[in-house]
């Protein structure tokens, strides 16, 4: 099952194998150069809570993954974009959304290539399977598909 990720409607879908982008896969050697960054934003059902919802690197609720906020990833250029959530894999409108954006620029195409393997991504669950849980996972692949571990 492909995931389709667009910017008008949720897509639910559970397995990011073979992940596409509108339906399209991604090119193979882009037009461009795209930056993909990952960001936090407050929970439908909380607000933004400082060091709660945004730990530093090595805070322990940043290890366990239970910082109070929904982390999702985003493709700048083409304004694509995917996160984790109750019903799985979805996108959103990110520009009306108050996001906090990491620094650091992911490689577009490296991106795309790492949530086609990345597999199951199982149910959803708030303290041990939730979307800090997948941006983890997605991270970690990506730094092993480009040699940065």
């Amino acid at each position: 099952m492909a995931v389709e990720v667009n910017t008008k409607q949720p897509n639910y879908q559970t397995n990011p194998r073979n992940a596409s982008v509108n339906g399209e896969p991604p090119p193979t050697d882009p037009q461009y150069c795209e930056c993909a960054r990952i960001g936090k934003r407050s929970l439908s059902w909380a607000p933004w809570l400082g060091g709660l919802s945004r730990g530093t690197d090595g805070s322990l609720l940043n290890r366990r993954n239970l910082e109070v906020a929904h982390e999702h990833l985003y493709f700048e250029q083409s304004k694509d974009n995917i996160g984790f959530g109750p019903h799985g894999l979805f996108d959103e409108n990110v520009q009306t959304e108050p996001y906090r954006w990491d620094e650091r620029c992911y490689d577009g195409t490296s991106m795309r290539e790492t949530l086609r393997t990345i597999g199951e991504v199982g149910a959803y669950n708030f303290l041990k399977n939730n979307c800090q849980d997948f941006m983890a996972r997605v991270k970690e692949r990506y730094d092993r598909l480009t040699n940065r571990e």
